[in-house]
């Protein structure tokens, strides 16, 4: 069957880096990038041959290769076979099989908290590369763009690839080729994308000397400027000493300390400021308190002078706005008693305990004291309300509604038996201990956990049937593999047997494992034999309603008996070979003989 290949957002993946085209403000990093062991990997840049790639996965699978795991495909025409040895030696990796391939999380979180990160980390177990400083950020983004597995998210590394980047930093060993081969084992198995590109044109020219290039060339998104402008940031933590050149090394620790003098310096600045906004901030609180004060205090009275024109003068005004001036007096003193009787409740709320103060009652609060109340009574109100005495009705509503029959004595009718709630003992025996509010809580907790402990029995159950489903799963798609690669090798042995009696075999190989073609077969087969089949229902219509005989229908339990009747009613005369005729034995010695028989 040959593979759909997906071409859609891998332009960028698998890209060969131009280090040369770094700006200067990355020069350290580069430097290392190009020292270290994935150096020849991220810089070599090949031609790259759609075709060659589309051959390379519509026709790849897994096999053993020299007792080891491989991946067998054609290209032009020509077998290719990839190991992790050969993608170790083709990209000069540098390292061993038996190396680590991963890392704890634990570890891999230490790591990166080392190179400053302060990213979260908890939630999508992902590195982020926002979360570093400049350098860091520029080796997460060769790493992702060159070497990670992804077509789509090159501003994150996964663990493995978290794990990888540690190691490679910190000059430890790491299975670099391995995880590469496993990746791509995965989408050999899987639905199939062009991955790894440059990569495969690598290993194809490595297996293949001049392989026919009648195709398009694979065209990779080239990282613009953009792209390291959104790398760049004012924060700055320094690489690791063994990843500076040694006369760059103390012109950067230098660098760092200043820059760290100044970092604290302006740390130091912003503290300083906000306690100082805090102070004046409490200085106008005090000075708020003061005028408030100013204003309780009753206004003094200012000393007239002795001036009679000037008494007579205030008077006149006086006379004209004293109204006026006597409701702005009543407003002064209403205002007064309302701020002075806030105060007061201020300072009793304050000195009251926590118990003690007036809750606010909230639209779910209230609902939640109206679940509360369906799962139990409070004792207090069934007794308040036993008290309660029935309300009496007034004389004249009685002397107008005298019955016409003397009343007799009927019986109270049953009372219905009342369903006992949830939880009532518990809050009966809380309630004197605890008081109301709390037996409320303690029982609504307690049937909160019991729906959880139900709805985790049945997360548990899905869990089981889901782990069943997938082994199920697992074992069917194992078994149609293994049919699928019996059938391939019954047609090898099948076209090798042709072409050593020199015979052309029937179909081809595409024609065997045309699926598209299989699938019309399928649906004029079922179209057939669904025709056919209204064939005979319409026929065996027909047959019923023509038949109308009146013949009686003989049961097959019944045909001994009935045979038996017939033989009793005539005598029938059996031909012998030479034409002689004989009458055969009565039926009543029939009968007796098949009596004595039977048990």
């Amino acid at each position: 069957m040959v593979k759909n290949i997906e071409w859609d957002k891998t332009f960028k993946h698998n890209q060969s880096m131009n280090l040369n085209q770094v700006p200067q403000d990355f020069q350290d990093a580069t430097r290392w990038v190009r020292s270290s062991r994935i150096g020849y990997a991220v810089e070599t840049e090949v031609k790259v041959y759609r075709i060659h790639i589309q051959d390379f996965w519509q026709t790849a699978k897994p096999e053993m290769v020299e007792n080891a795991r491989g991946i067998s495909t054609t290209v032009r025409n020509k077998k290719i076979v990839v190991t992790e040895e050969k993608i170790r030696k083709v990209l000069k990796l540098k390292d061993n099989a038996q190396d680590p391939i991963s890392l704890s999380k634990d570890d891999i979180l230490d790591g990166f908290r080392g190179m400053g990160y302060a990213g979260d980390f908890s939630k999508k177990k992902e590195i982020k590369r926002n979360g570093l400083t400049r350098d860091w950020r520029f080796i997460v983004h060769v790493i992702a763009m060159s070497l990670a597995h992804r077509k789509g998210g090159y501003d994150r590394l996964n663990l493995e690839w978290s794990a990888a980047m540690l190691n490679l930093c910190l000059n430890h060993k790491f299975n670099l080729s391995g995880l590469i081969f496993n990746y791509m084992i995965e989408n050999v198995r899987g639905p199939t994308w062009a991955m790894y590109p440059r990569f495969i044109q690598m290993l194809i020219n490595n297996q293949y000397e001049n392989p026919p290039n009648d195709g398009d060339l694979y065209t990779f998104h080239v990282p613009t400027s953009r792209q390291y402008t959104e790398i760049k940031t004012n924060e700055w933590v320094m690489l690791h000493d063994s990843m500076y050149s040694a006369e760059r090394l103390p012109l950067v620790k230098e660098a760092y300390r200043k820059y760290r003098e100044a970092l604290r310096e302006k740390q130091q600045r912003a503290a300083q400021a906000q306690a100082e906004a805090a102070e004046k901030e409490e200085r106008l609180k005090g000075k708020r308190k003061g005028k408030q004060a100013a204003e309780d205090e009753p206004p003094r009275k200012k000393k007239t002078s002795e001036n009679p024109e000037r008494l007579m003068g205030a008077s006149f005004k006086a006379a004209e706005t004293k109204e006026h001036r006597r409701h702005i007096q009543d407003m002064k003193e209403i205002h007064a008693m309302q701020e002075k009787e806030k105060r007061e409740k201020r300072l009793k709320r304050q000195e009251m305990s926590a118990s003690e103060r007036p809750e606010v009652v909230t639209e779910e609060v209230q609902s939640l004291n109206d679940f509360v109340d369906t799962l139990i009574i409070d004792p207090d109100e069934i007794s308040a309300s036993k008290k309660t005495p029935p309300k009496k009705k007034s004389t004249d509503e009685q002397s107008s509604r005298v019955p016409l029959v003397k009343p007799t004595r009927i019986s109270k009718p049953p009372v219905p038996p009342q369903r006992v709630r949830l939880f009532q003992e518990l809050y009966d025996k809380l309630i004197k201990e605890t008081g109301p509010s709390a037996a409320k809580e303690i029982c609504l907790l307690k049937n909160q956990v019991n729906d959880t402990n139900i709805l985790r029995e049945k997360i548990k159950d899905q869990r089981k049937k889901n782990k069943e489903m997938n082994v199920y799963m697992a074992k069917q798609s194992k078994f149609i593999r293994f049919k699928q690669m019996g059938i391939e090798k019954l047609y090898r042995m099948m076209r090798s047997m042709c072409e050593q009696m020199e015979i052309e075999p029937m179909f081809s190989f595409e024609e065997v494992f045309d699926f598209d073609a299989f699938i019309e077969e399928e649906t004029t087969r079922k179209a057939k034999e669904a025709e056919a089949k209204k064939r005979r229902l319409e026929s065996t219509e027909k047959v019923t309603k023509g038949d109308e005989s009146d013949e009686e229908e003989v049961d097959r339990d019944e045909m001994p008996a009935r045979f038996i009747e017939w033989v009793l009613e005539e005598e029938v005369l059996y031909e012998q070979e030479d034409g002689k005729t004989f009458s055969p034995p009565p039926a009543s010695r029939v009968v007796q003989e098949r009596k004595r028989k039977t048990p």
